[in-house]
């Protein structure tokens, strides 16, 4: 790790961004997912949530789906220099794999790690910068939904003519498919490839499925981290409850979502650039989390014209992995 860092940080995850963004956030009883990673403690609660309960990380065969859809990437990619840029790179241990898969196959490696939470880009920037034949690395902060100059900040010192494979693997499940899959497209450029990873649940009894997986976030290591955020804000510890259940997304009425309410038992007043004022039994959507079936993956991106290249489900049927090209017919 050297000893010093240069991360940019973009206009959309600066302070005054925030602000704004999380009182809109509370205004409307509806928290934006970005707001539980932001601060060290946050993501450090996240990470070991993640490290006990993520299909990927819970099971001993969790990396293989990964394994399986790298194997195909590092053998399909022609040129000899690859630019990978990860978005919401988290800790970065699937990135880390990848480029093992891609050194392997005799390729030379530069690194963009991307991330709203500037703790977190500091996270998978010093698990990448320790793996062997990754010769350039940039970091960036940043909203993916809000950065309007997106592309340009993600090819910051691409080399002309270099193939780049752009990771998405942490993304799909707290983000509006519509949005997130929109944003993803307007990135390929030719002979790029894009890897979105998603949770899933199996196409047969889908709802029953979806409610199984709950047990995910229903939990107390769940509500602990989830609460870091109301604490902050100025909630305290009794002031209310938080619930998990079942409920489809608003824009894709087919997609199931965990979802996360907090109910409060009392009135409660927060200071966020000014009172906001909160009463007993008033409920906020703190949190989400989308289900999706191989079928809804799919047809999310091949609505943005995607040509879908490869896909991937792990043994459990509870993670894919899919990868998709520009599509220059269309």
């Amino acid at each position: 790790m050297p000893p010093l860092i240069r991360v940019n940080i973009h206009a959309s995850a600066q302070p005054h961004h925030f602000a704004a963004a999380l009182r809109r956030s509370f205004e409307r009883r509806c928290i934006d997912p970005q707001f539980h990673y932001l601060s060290i403690r946050q993501s450090q609660a996240w990470l070991a949530l993640h490290r006990q309960y993520s299909p990927f990380a819970a099971s001993s065969t969790g990396m293989d789906v990964y394994h399986s859809a790298f194997d195909w990437l590092a053998k399909n990619l022609p040129g000899e220099a690859v630019e990978l840029v990860s978005l919401a790179c988290g800790g970065a241990e699937k990135e880390r794999q990848l480029i093992k898969f891609l050194r392997r196959a005799g390729k030379d490696v530069r690194v963009t790690v991307s991330d709203i939470s500037l703790p977190l880009v500091l996270e998978g920037y010093q698990t990448l910068c320790a793996e062997p034949g990754v010769t350039g690395i940039e970091a960036v902060t940043l909203d993916i939904l809000e950065a309007d100059d997106l592309n340009a900040l993600l090819t910051m010192g691409r080399a002309r003519e270099t193939n780049r494979v752009v990771t998405c693997f942490g993304l799909m499940p707290n983000t509006d498919p519509q949005r997130i899959a929109a944003r993803l497209a307007s990135l390929p450029a030719k002979n790029d490839v894009l890897l979105v990873g998603a949770n899933l649940v199996p196409e047969s009894d889908y709802e029953q499925n979806t409610r199984a997986a709950l047990s995910g976030y229903d939990n107390d290591a769940t509500r602990q981290w989830l609460g870091i955020l109301l604490q902050d804000v100025g909630f305290e510890r009794d002031d209310g409850e938080i619930s998990f259940g079942v409920e489809p997304c608003a824009s894709l009425p087919e997609l199931l979502q965990i979802v996360g309410h907090y109910r409060l038992r009392q009135d409660r007043t927060i200071e966020l650039g000014g009172p906001l004022k909160f009463s007993a039994g008033e409920r906020l959507r703190l949190f989400f989390s989308n289900r999706y079936t191989p079928n809804l993956l799919r047809r999310v991106f091949e609505s943005q014209k995607m040509k879908i290249l490869g896909e991937w489900v792990s043994a459990e049927k509870n993670e894919g992995i899919i990868a998709c090209g520009k599509n220059v017919s269309g």
